[in-house]
């Protein structure tokens, strides 16, 4: 693949040599993962910029497959170029979750399939416990249960509410941090979010099935397929669009919206919505899966003529091989939705019109880069091009020239203020001295931060919080 050089601002890159000769851009599309996420989230939030003098050089180095220490896994993280990006739950949402009954009927017959008096299950990412106590009430013998949020705190709660506190033992922790002292006999999951590729859920289904699941163990779920297919939404367009186009101050914002439309959110359509007859882009056996990235593409017949706007993409779960739900179009509306990936601009398109989508989801930085490159031709077969766009979320936020040298590997940093406290603080943490204490010497030290002893204890406590050693693992 060529590279080729897009403009900073009006400038070729040629003119920075931190970029043209000092790139050490690489990305590790085969690293595990250590982020755990417990449940999928009852929404996606978006925030973003375009970034388009970085494509062609970014994709020259993930097309590299280079399994280095990671130059742009720190910009990815950062600046959240997935969609998909962290979010905090609520019971609300994970209320939401429980009350989807598509999901939870799937996933409650699956257990009962599988589990008797005899089994041990392996709950990853139990958020508020309701998988661990579907697996005591089908039976099981023992039920591990781990999640890094403080919802398991709850989650205790409702077991010992019901009566099997002698059956579950739950860890706050990553499924990567978790040692188990035997092997499992059922691992269950959902870390989806609206899509399975989705932050960490691969690289944890992945490691805890090599390091924890017996020789003869079953994950659910076993497989999910993705499938896409051309869309009409004229209203989710106008979203994209509406304040930024029609200002009521009369001032110009385009650029906004050019950034938008590298973005894809959730959506929920209707069969009626779609165009196209839907076609499997990837399938995701989680049984023998060993890469987190995935890349396809599809080609569509318009079945329908229609003003289109993009393509939805959504999945179809086996939980077993006779037990599943799907989040497509047409079905019992889920908690997933489905992802709507824009075009930049409405296409008009005539029964028999063919689409050619090609859609790569890189892992990197903990979660996903998404490219998606169409090409619409007029009727199946011809070479006429109605169309043709290129987009993908790394355009999301600007990577400042400032950010591109602090992360250059020939740069000598030096600790801004806020690293020095930091230092300071963490320093002092050596198994002697309280809390308190090290915030009475940090107010001494930076009289200018921290106004009172209460302003510098949520500094320390926060430090604390993040990377004291648990009282259990102390010698």
């Amino acid at each position: 693949m060529q590279c080729t050089h897009r403009p900073i601002d009006g400038k070729s890159t040629a003119q920075f040599p931190l970029i043209e000769n000092q790139l050490p851009i690489r990305a590790d599309l085969h690293d595990a993962g250590q982020t755990l996420d417990d449940d999928h989230p009852p929404d996606v939030v978006f925030q973003c910029r375009p970034a388009f003098y970085l494509l062609d050089k970014v994709e020259c180095v993930l097309d590299r497959h280079d399994p280095t220490v990671s130059y742009w896994e720190g910009i990815i993280n950062r600046n959240g170029f997935g969609t998909d990006v962290a979010m905090t739950y609520d019971l609300f949402a994970y209320g939401k979750m429980i009350a989807d009954a598509s999901r939870m009927e799937a996933y409650a017959g699956a257990l009962r399939k599988l589990i008797d008096s005899d089994k041990v299950v392996l709950d990853i990412g139990t958020g508020t416990g309701i998988l661990a106590l579907l697996a005591c009430q089908c039976g099981a013998q023992k039920v591990y249960a781990v999640e890094p949020d403080s919802a398991v705190h709850l989650a205790k709660e409702i077991c010992a509410a019901n009566g099997w506190s002698d059956k579950i033992r739950f860890y706050q922790k990553r499924s990567a941090e978790l040692a188990l002292p035997e092997p499992v006999d059922i691992i269950v999951s959902d870390l989806r979010g609206v899509l399975p590729l989705f932050q960490n859920h691969i690289p944890s289904i992945i490691d805890a099935r090599d390091r924890l699941l017996s020789g003869s163990g079953t994950v659910v779920p076993q497989r999910d397929q993705l499938y896409i297919s051309i869309v009409s939404a004229p209203d989710l367009m106008d979203a994209y669009r509406h304040p930024w186009v029609d200002s009521p101050f009369g001032i110009q914002m385009q650029p906004a919206v050019d950034c938008l439309f590298h973005l894809w959110r959730k959506a929920s359509f209707q069969k009626q919505d779609l165009l196209s007859q839907p076609a499997l882009w990837a399938s995701l056996d989680y049984r023998t899966i060993e890469q987190a990235g995935v890349q396809g593409s599809v080609e569509l017949e318009i079945e329908r003529g229609s003003e289109a706007h993009g393509f939805a993409v959504w999945f179809d779960t086996d939980l077993l091989e006779d037990t599943g739900f799907s989040s497509g179009p047409g079905n019992a509306e889920t908690v997933y939705g489905q992802a709507f990936f824009p075009w930049p601009e409405a296409v008009a398109l005539e029964t028999g019109d063919t689409v050619s989508v090609s859609l790569r989801a890189v892992y990197a930085g903990n979660d996903y880069v998404w490219w998606w490159n169409s090409k619409i031709f007029q009727n199946r077969g011809s070479n006429r091009l109605k169309a043709e766009f290129r987009q993908s979320t790394f355009f999301a936020k600007p990577l400042g020239l400032q950010n591109l040298h602090k992360r250059d590997s020939l740069s000598a940093p030096q600790l801004g203020t806020s690293g020095r406290i930091d230092r300071f603080i963490l320093q002092q943490m050596d198994g002697r001295q309280t809390l308190n204490d090290i915030a009475r010497f940090a107010l001494e030290k930076f009289p200018d931060t921290f106004p009172t002893v209460k302003d510098a204890l949520r500094r320390v406590a926060d430090l604390s919080e993040k990377y004291s050693r648990d009282e259990k693992d102390r010698p």
